[in-house]
């Protein structure tokens, strides 16, 4: 009986383990490294959040970039003016050389989540400024439910006040819910942060407050500004100039980016995910299901080459009101890769590279090059999970693009 007892459990091990895939995994793609990496900028970040007066200030001081990290749609419509721009999903070492040459460059980086609307400037704001000192309730504060979940924040006496920097919004009281209705404030800002710093630019610094769109102070660009947006600012500015000392204002976060979420985050994701790495041969036998494959590269990247029959929604633009427009049940089966996950020759990462057997092997030392893994798959797959998307499997090999097992589309793919 004993050891039929045995044979049995030695059985039903047998066929769980033999479910578990196994293959060599792309060490292009290393959520410890990321989760190390994160750890360093939290700790350095603290100090270089800053007020919009410093932000404004440090602007206008020499070897100073505004870096704006939205998708190009995004960027296109509204940014701060002078911010230049590069969608943080085409981040790498040659695109951020090209546009900042110089890694001691000071950086300043927003994102959606440090900007409210409530009021709009008009004329009669503009020449009676201390009726925009007004105090105003919830019903006038606009900000939108993508980025202020009201499971999560509970907005509370906001106050318009005038100060020395502008207008700002003061104080935000913050009402957390239980564990198990739990969400997470996923601001770019954070991703944007990780990756300057372990791409070698770590003078940089975030904007770290909520800060209300009608402040004269905060002057934008693009298609969707009215002409007279900025006219009307400056003017009001003119009649009412910011103080020099408005730099050196306490600084009131903004509740929208927080770290702690983030990190809370990542040590969930961090098993979930390991347990849903597949091979490109389970990565195709699952493209065959009821199932998503979603491609979060630029949409320029997109057009150009993707997995065939991909959808493309840029990382940047993930929000919790454009995912379930694309993805209306959040139990889809999501099939993720970015371009960490192909290479054009092996022997470029000094690899071997058994063609018969498609294994590979990656010898440590030879892929010093590689020290900062800044893959897009692990950010992706940390806010597809803090949205509540979590079916979720993630192609785990590197791969030839010349591997006759995948098939791409786009614009630059030969037919």
């Amino acid at each position: 009986m004993k050891i039929s007892l045995i044979l049995l459990a030695t059985a039903l091990c047998t066929s769980v383990f033999s479910q578990i895939e196994t293959f060599t995994r792309s060490e292009l793609v290393s959520f410890n490294d990321y989760k190390v990496l994160a750890q360093e900028v939290k700790a350095a970040r603290e100090g270089r959040l800053v007020n919009l007066g410093t932000f404004n200030q440090f602007a206008a001081e020499p070897n100073t970039v505004i870096l704006d990290t939205r998708s190009d749609s995004m960027y296109n419509a509204k940014h701060i003016k002078g911010a230049i721009h590069l969608d943080l999903s085409d981040f790498n070492q040659a695109n951020l050389r090209r546009l900042i040459p110089d890694r001691t460059t000071r950086i300043l980086i927003y994102c959606n989540n440090n900007f409210m609307q409530d009021i709009q400037l008009s004329m009669e704001d503009m020449y009676f400024p201390s009726k925009m000192s007004r105090d105003f309730d919830r019903s006038d504060l606009y900000i939108p439910d993508s980025l202020i979940p009201t499971e999560v924040f509970e907005i509370k006496d906001i106050q318009n006040t005038r100060s020395r920097s502008g207008y700002r919004a003061e104080p935000i009281e913050e009402v957390r819910t239980t564990p198990e209705s739990r969400q997470y404030t996923l601001a770019l800002n954070i991703p944007t942060f990780i990756n300057l710093y372990g791409y070698g630019y770590t003078n940089v610094y975030e904007l770290g407050e909520l800060v209300n769109t009608s402040d004269p102070n905060l002057l934008f660009e693009g298609t969707a500004v009215p002409e007279t947006e900025n006219m009307l600012k400056q003017q009001l500015t003119a009649l009412n100039p910011p103080s020099t000392e408005s730099a050196k204002q306490p600084l009131i976060p903004s509740l929208l980016v927080n770290f702690e979420d983030y990190s809370e985050l990542m040590a969930e994701v961090e098993p979930y995910r390991e347990a849903h790495l597949v091979s490109l041969d389970r990565f195709n036998e699952m493209s065959k299901e009821n199932t998503i494959i979603l491609d979060f590269r630029s949409k320029a990247q997109y057009d150009a080459k993707h997995v065939k029959g991909a959808i493309n929604l840029d990382f940047t633009e993930f929000t919790q009101e454009r995912l379930n427009e694309l993805i209306p049940d959040p139990e889809t089966k999501i099939l993720i890769y970015c371009n960490n996950n192909f290479v054009t020759d092996f022997e470029d990462l000094t690899m071997d590279y058994n063609l018969q057997s498609k294994a590979m092997t990656y010898p440590k030392p030879n892929l010093k090059k590689y020290q900062r893994t800044l893959a897009l798959n692990i950010p992706a797959y940390i806010n597809l999970y803090g949205y509540g998307f979590k079916n979720v499997y993630e192609l785990g090999e590197l791969v030839l693009v010349a591997d006759e097992r995948v098939e791409f589309e786009g614009t630059a793919v030969a037919k």
